[in-house]
């Protein structure tokens, strides 16, 4: 949190007083450039917002923009092609509004004011005579929903800005979409809760669990691969054969660290886009891990046929996704669980479904979106793309 002491005046001999109840005429906005990064599980957001604006006043020393519950941690002035650090001045909160120094007296021209800030989403679950102001969450079934509302002058709780009805500025909102929150899934305690879930039950075994056949199908891929079956005697059908193809992917030279998923979601972060998770942690830890007996079977029976074919198939798949080959995609990355329609179903195409409502309200938002997804939910009969083609979206492939 920046406190108001860290900042002072710029060498002015009496701190200039801020507007009273309306900002300055002739500083108006041309144009905002707003990055959020959002996740209804939290309670705090934090954003970027990049704002042209039409200076007409000459020497102009200080700009002040409408700003409620919201903690600034920098600011940055874009000014003749220059970059430079602004401070917060004293004052204002009466009126819902932070002030900013400028170095130099600016005069009849266009600047760009860059701001990282964090703020609050008011929880409403349960309230009654609810005041839905700027961004808010209510949770209903078991999982938070996230809503925003920006008029008649709310917008002011989201995002640094000129908050009065004269000015009718273009705004550009960028959103990432990824299957789940990225960087919590990599938080030590969710590792281990993945961890956790994916053990038996004492006195249990991996080979009580699995049918003779399928156990000596395990037995024999794990000999060929030189790592003892006992060493996953304690883990449950879906987890083992999980880590079977993490392991087998790491021994043919793929790192999870330099995936797409990983690349596009570090870009994101250090851009400060909005990231939205299509599902939470929690539920793909369930999803990988709350299988059934029989359900845990079929799974590892498909995964073994996979990895059998893996190493031969692998350089043929790279080639599909390159030029886009969506039915070879499709044999390749879905054949063999489509061998097994209840695990299919629990994997894709249940999950593909569930996106669906998201995904479409990206697709006719005014914002640009990108939706990152494993390969395997965009290809087929029942993929994503083919779900909003008969939505009635345009979809090309380029």
């Amino acid at each position: 949190m920046v406190g108001a002491h860290g900042f002072a005046a710029q060498a002015e001999a009496v701190v200039p007083a801020p507007p009273a109840l309306r900002l300055p005429d002739g500083i108006a906005p041309v144009s905002y450039d707003l990055t959020l990064e959002l996740d209804p599980e939290r309670d705090t957001f934090t954003g970027r917002v990049a704002i042209a604006i039409s200076v007409t006043p000459p020497r102009t020393k200080q700009l002040w923009l409408h700003a409620v519950d919201l903690e600034i941690a920098s600011v940055k002035l874009e000014v003749r092609g220059h970059d430079e650090n602004l401070s917060l001045l004293p004052g204002g909160g009466q009126w819902q509004m932070r002030g900013f120094a400028l170095p130099h007296p600016v005069s009849r021209e266009t600047i760009r004011l860059v701001i990282d800030y964090t703020g609050r989403v008011s929880d409403l679950s349960g309230r009654t005579g609810k005041e839905e102001q700027g961004l808010f969450r209510e949770r209903a079934g078991g999982r938070w929903y996230l809503y925003s509302q920006a008029e008649s002058a709310f917008a002011r709780k989201i995002v640094p800005c000129f908050d009065e009805p004269r000015w009718k500025t273009p705004w550009r909102v960028a959103i990432v979409a990824f299957e789940t929150d990225i960087e919590a899934l990599q938080k030590p305690d969710n590792a281990m809760k993945m961890l956790t879930k994916g053990q038996l039950p004492a006195g249990e075994s991996l080979s009580k669990q699995l049918s003779p056949s399928v156990y000596t199908n395990f037995s024999n891929y794990m000999q060929k691969t030189g790592m003892p079956a006992e060493f996953f005697d304690s883990l449950k059908p879906s987890a083992a054969a999980i880590l079977l193809v993490a392991l087998e992917l790491k021994k043919l030279g793929l790192d999870p660290e330099i995936g797409l998923d990983k690349h596009f979601h570090d870009k994101a972060t250090e851009e400060s886009k909005k990231i939205v998770p299509l599902e939470t942690v929690d539920f793909q830890i369930s999803l990988v891990t709350d299988f059934t007996k029989e359900e845990g079977e079929l799974l590892m029976k498909s995964t073994l046929k996979d990895l059998a074919t893996l190493e031969k198939d692998l350089g043929d798949m790279f080639k599909a996704w390159e030029t886009g080959d969506a039915d070879k995609l499709n044999k390749f990355l879905n054949e063999a669980m489509q061998e097994a329609p209840v695990i299919f179903k629990r994997l894709v195409t249940d999950r593909n479904r569930n996106w669906l409502p998201k995904i479409e309200e990206l697709a006719k938002g005014k914002e640009n979106a990108i939706v990152i997804v494993g390969a395997g939910h965009l290809v087929g009969p029942e993929g994503v793309v083919e779900l909003l083609k008969k939505k009635g979206l345009k979809v090309t492939q380029e």
